[in-house]
């Protein structure tokens, strides 16, 4: 394969190009989401299925959101979109594919699939095929054929690209996973107490609920300090992907010099969070809240190029929500107050909505003047709080139908 003949045709068809970006993000959210990547110049639109957008965008843009984006739960790159009822059409697609363009020489890929009423159906056969493409591609193209190979665990090796086979009502999409995995993964929360919030949800709902870099954050049932680690990051402009590697990174197309300066051009940017009274009436959640601070902000002091870094102090406390009432020192500043209260198999109370009842008290006494967010569980937990809320937003959490109210006291 001519690499100079190869490159010039990169440089003109994939890195001057557009291309159309597919973002999973968390259904009923999506709005939220759509707000986030217009602060990055994108324009998403929604696709028929709950949780999916569509982004036409540069190679650079797909750098951006992978490495700034908070609330996208994955990325990929959509290649080719068609309608198939045979392996005929199939492969007539997919053999005529540039894919010298998307994949590199000898690199390995594995395939996953997602089908829905389609005639095809049998993926054994409708991978055999499409490796047949590829490496057909290849061998005209002189080169060394990318090999498939089997998904022996969990783990994500970015190095491994991995190419997505979608297909509804025989209509098939065949993209690339420019995001290796699921995006929630930050890398700081190694740390965890019982059923966290996945941080590209506790982020979502932040924004959702008007967090801006001067707001006062409360969360007085913080957990493992998803929340407030979320909240952290996205006041101090810290990247969502700066502990991760992707995919991207080893397409024809990267240019590492742009990455890097990307990237350090944000990291010039971090600044200090905003007030953070973070606390919880368990002692193993605010031992693993710290913790995880500790590694938020390792992360930097280590990539940073400024030796005046500081580590800035742990916000969490042991303390109990009912017992005390958190206030910012800066009384008419906006503060935000943010619950996610224990519920389903987090909990075994006796009265369950005397529960929630006291925390609509709480706030209502305690917290005047304060916005607040809150996950409720249920129609009978909302008005158990008593609270007014001027928004709510409907979604799942681990596969529990809930809502996120957001008002002010």
């Amino acid at each position: 394969m001519n690499s100079k003949a190869l490159e010039r045709r990169v440089k003109k068809h994939i890195l001057a190009g557009k291309h159309t970006i597919f973002i999973p993000v968390i259904p009923g959210l999506e709005d939220t989401a759509i707000e986030e990547l217009k602060t990055l110049n994108l324009q998403a639109e929604k696709e028929k299925e709950p949780g999916s957008l569509l982004v036409e965008g540069s190679m650079e843009d797909i750098w951006r959101i992978a490495l700034l984006s908070r609330t996208a739960s994955k990325l990929y790159l959509r290649l080719l979109s068609f309608k198939a009822e045979g392996f005929r059409e199939f492969r007539n697609k997919t053999n005529s594919f540039p894919w010298e363009l998307y994949l590199k020489e000898g690199s390995e890929y594995r395939i996953r699939f997602s089908l829905t009423h389609c005639r095809l159906h049998v993926t054994d056969n409708i991978g055999k095929s499409l490796n047949r493409s590829i490496k057909e591609r290849f061998v005209e193209m002189k080169g060394r054929a990318p090999f498939l190979v089997e998904e022996k665990s969990s783990q994500v090796d970015a190095s491994v690209q991995t190419i997505l086979i979608r297909g509804v009502d025989n209509h098939f999409g065949i993209s690339l996973d420019a995001g290796g995995g699921p995006l929630y993964d930050r890398g700081y929360r190694k740390n965890v107490t019982e059923a966290p919030l996945r941080e590209t949800l506790a982020a979502s709902l932040l924004l959702a609920a008007g967090i801006c870099e001067n707001t006062n954050i409360i969360d007085p049932m913080c957990g493992s300090g998803t929340f407030s680690l979320e909240a952290a990051s996205i006041t101090s402009g810290i990247p969502a992907g700066l502990k991760r590697t992707f995919p991207f990174e080893y397409w024809p197309s990267f240019r590492s010099a742009r990455y890097k300066w990307l990237l350090n051009n944000q990291m010039k940017q971090i600044k200090m969070p905003c007030t953070l009274l973070s606390s919880d009436k368990e002692g193993d959640a605010i031992k693993a809240a710290k913790a995880n601070w500790a590694l938020l902000w390792q992360s930097i002091e280590e990539k940073s190029d400024t030796k005046d870094f500081h580590l800035p102090e742990s916000p969490f406390k042991k303390l109990d929500f009912f017992q005390s009432s958190l206030t910012a020192e800066e009384e008419e500043q906006d503060t935000l107050l943010i619950l996610n209260p224990p519920y389903g198999m987090r909990m075994e109370l006796k009265d369950k909505l005397n529960f929630f009842r006291m925390i609509g008290k709480k706030i209502n006494e305690d917290y005047k003047g304060v916005r607040w967010g809150i996950i409720a569980p249920g129609l009978d937990t909302e008005k158990a709080f008593a609270l007014h809320w001027d928004k709510k937003i409907l979604f799942k959490n681990g596969g529990l139908p809930v809502s996120f109210l957001i008002g002010k006291s």
